[in-house]
């Protein structure tokens, strides 16, 4: 919504405005009731009016009038920490540029998916909280179905927001949708395709996307995410009232929204500029660290270099990544796996061309005898893992009552971590 205030200046919605590109050049955008209106600096080409427009407005010119040389990034960082605890101090730079990247995430051809992990009680669903308020245009949702979400996306250009999305790690029937959601939406040409009274009607699933567990992702999900480990938090942070903080709240986003008004003639050449060789990273990674990059050359100053930051950020990032990915049940359990095979496979109980037989109780016990990093508390647990790496149970009888086997296929073994 819009409207001319008492100084006959067009107030906007300041949740609805962003950036994007259009014939080349990176814009402004307001979304009003529902229609895309592209904004110069003189608010050209914005013709709705309204009497009703929300209390939350701001005027174009507010926007190339306001001061955009303080550092809206570390006034972002200052502002998160007074209420989040994270790991990693670099956690807080990360953070704020994705809420900046939320305000022009269309700009990019691919962008990154954020993943808090951790136990109950870690915190997760107060950072989402905080970057609710932040974020552009933001949906936040603990329990709504698949079909819901991707309307959404596809009608709304949001910034979706999904805490305690459990039980993806392995794709089902039950799950298969949001799995498909989540590994489409991370680019610009991203859709799901439904099938509605016999018409197949596509919906587009690209936003950005920040998901709170537990649990791991799905493996391909997961590829496409920044993973921030989550601990407990001290005492000593201050408690969010969400009244009080409104004015600092609007301020942050007009502080964002100046800043890439500010920049935008200067987006396509830095897009252009980071380039695989100059980021050093490749494939799934650059896609991942991108679009990030690129606002973090912007964003830079003589007294602050942020890409460098997050070059140091990525180099972290990958061996979290890689440890992270190490230590998962799964990839244990399977070098554990291909260890107790070397010197048991003489003694597999049925010959077979193709797979090795052993006792469940035997493979559970020399599975928790060698895991160092994953504690279980029951053997269905450790049955579950196997499962999910291709091993399978079976019951034989070898002359008395039937014996529960776990079958190893020899294939596993070659397969790489």
């Amino acid at each position: 919504m819009s409207k001319k205030s008492g100084n006959n200046e067009l107030q906007l919605d300041i949740e609805k405005i962003r950036t994007t590109s259009l014939n080349g050049k990176i814009i402004l955008v307001s979304e009003i009731e529902g229609e895309l209106h592209y904004l110069d600096n003189e608010g050209l080409q914005l013709q709705t009016e309204s009497e009703n427009s929300p209390n939350n407005t701001i005027s174009v010119q507010d926007i190339i009038r306001f001061n955009n040389t303080d550092d809206v990034i570390k006034d972002i960082i200052d502002y998160l920490q007074q209420y989040l605890h994270l790991k990693n101090l670099k956690q807080y730079t990360l953070l704020a540029f994705y809420i900046v990247l939320s305000y022009c995430y269309d700009v990019f051809e691919r962008i990154p998916y954020l993943h808090l992990i951790g136990e109950y009680g870690s915190g997760k669903t107060k950072v989402l909280n905080i970057l609710n308020k932040l974020l552009y245009n933001p949906k936040m949702y603990s329990q709504a179905s698949t079909a819901a979400i991707y309307r959404v996306i596809d009608q709304e250009r949001c910034v979706l927001i999904l805490d305690e999305l459990e039980n993806i790690g392995n794709r089902t029937s039950g799950n298969n949708l949001m799995i498909m959601l989540l590994n489409s939406g991370y680019q610009k040409d991203g859709k799901v395709v439904r099938v509605e009274a016999f018409e197949p009607i596509e919906f587009s699933t690209f936003c950005p996307k920040i998901i709170a567990s537990k649990n791991e992702l799905h493996p391909s999900t997961a590829d496409r995410c920044i993973l921030i480990e989550m601990e407990k938090a001290p005492n000593t942070l201050k408690t969010f009232h969400d009244l009080s903080e409104s004015t600092r709240i609007k301020q942050l986003k007009m502080k964002i929204i100046s800043k890439l008004n500010a920049v935008k003639d200067n987006f396509q050449k830095v897009l252009e500029e980071i380039t695989p060789e100059k980021a050093g990273i490749s494939n799934r990674d650059y896609d991942r660290w991108h679009s990030l990059l690129v606002l973090s050359r912007m964003f830079s100053s003589d007294e602050t270099d942020y890409m460098a930051e997050f070059t140091d950020y990525i180099s972290e990032d990958l061996k979290i990544k890689e440890d992270y990915e190490r230590t998962l049940p799964k990839n244990v359990v399977r070098q554990i796996i291909i260890d107790f095979t070397e010197y048991a496979a003489a003694r597999t109980l049925i010959p077979d061309n193709n797979a090795f037989y052993f006792k469940s109780k035997k493979v559970q016990q020399f599975i928790t005898e060698h895991d160092n990093y994953n504690s279980y508390r029951n053997k269905s647990e450790i049955t579950k893992v196997l499962k999910d790496i291709g091993i399978e149970t079976t019951r034989r009888r070898f002359g008395g009552a039937p014996i529960t086997l776990y079958k190893i296929p020899k294939s596993l073994l070659k397969k790489e971590n």
